[in-house]
């Protein structure tokens, strides 16, 4: 009769988990996936938002003196980005990668915070 033996083997999780975390294939993988979220925030971002600080919705220039906040004659600067913009980036941090997709201009803010653009580009 054959004796037979066993082994059992125990992982570290918390320790793989680290090394998972700083691996170049997670970069890769966040890079695709950041990628692939600006793409789609890109895609569906608004046309134009020419709606700015101090200035009237349509975008004419003329300062709305007596409207809202804004009562003094030195407005602000008009705003001058007309596409939304998103864009993103991974770098490593305190535990590993970390991807981020953010807005890029003042257009992307406007679009972000009327249509939730990152939230559905995520999916």
């Amino acid at each position: 009769m054959a004796r037979t033996a066993t082994c059992r083997v125990v992982f570290d999780m918390p320790a793989l988990r680290s090394v998972a975390a700083r691996s170049e294939e997670t970069r890769e993988a966040l890079i695709v996936a950041t990628d692939r979220i600006k793409a789609h925030a890109n895609a569906a971002g608004s046309g134009t938002h020419l709606v700015g600080h101090g200035y009237d919705t349509r975008g004419t220039g003329k300062p709305r003196k007596g409207k809202g906040w804004l009562q003094h004659e030195n407005s602000p600067a008009p705003v001058k980005d007309k596409q939304a913009l998103y864009a993103g980036n991974v770098s490593m941090q305190r535990h590993g990668y970390m991807g981020i997709v953010y807005t890029a201009n003042h257009a992307a803010q406007v679009d972000n915070h009327r249509n939730n653009t990152l939230l559905k580009a995520k999916g």
